[in-house]
């Protein structure tokens, strides 16, 4: 007789994880509203916008979580300096999304007051295309 329990009379079957549901609310950027729900690859689209336009450590709803994207300190840097660290933060921030496999045609262009980003993100969804001025002065 053993101390000890046979694990196979107290083994929990194993139940297949499903991927949760990508639904959520649409958010109209521009009117600052929800306006009905959205899912897919449409939702993996709006989740990049918002990831990319939330400054990192600013809002206490994100606590220190790490969602966002810090961009302030880079303002009035050397343009190659803010190039490098864009890509890093950009790929950082953007992997951190089960949603997101791969970012690429990350090109940046633009004057000395701005500078404009572009770039390719595949999703499980499909790929997405964003694009944004950043202010540099």
């Amino acid at each position: 007789m053993s101390l000890l329990p046979n694990m196979g009379e107290w083994a929990r079957p194993v139940i297949p994880q499903e991927r949760e549901t990508s639904r959520t609310y649409r958010l109209d950027l521009v009117a600052q509203r929800i306006v009905g729900m959205v899912d897919g690859q449409e939702a993996a689209y709006q989740a990049i916008v918002k990831r990319l336009m939330t400054e990192q450590h600013v809002h206490l709803i994100y606590g220190r979580s790490g969602y966002g994207m810090a961009i302030e300190d880079l303002v009035g840097q050397d343009r190659f300096i803010v190039e490098a660290e864009l890509k890093r933060r950009l790929t950082e921030s953007l992997l951190s999304d089960d949603r997101i496999t791969r970012i690429h045609s990350l090109h940046f262009s633009g004057g000395l007051d701005d500078l404009l980003t572009q770039l390719a993100v595949d999703t499980i969804f499909g790929e997405v295309v964003w694009e944004r001025r950043w202010p540099m002065a």
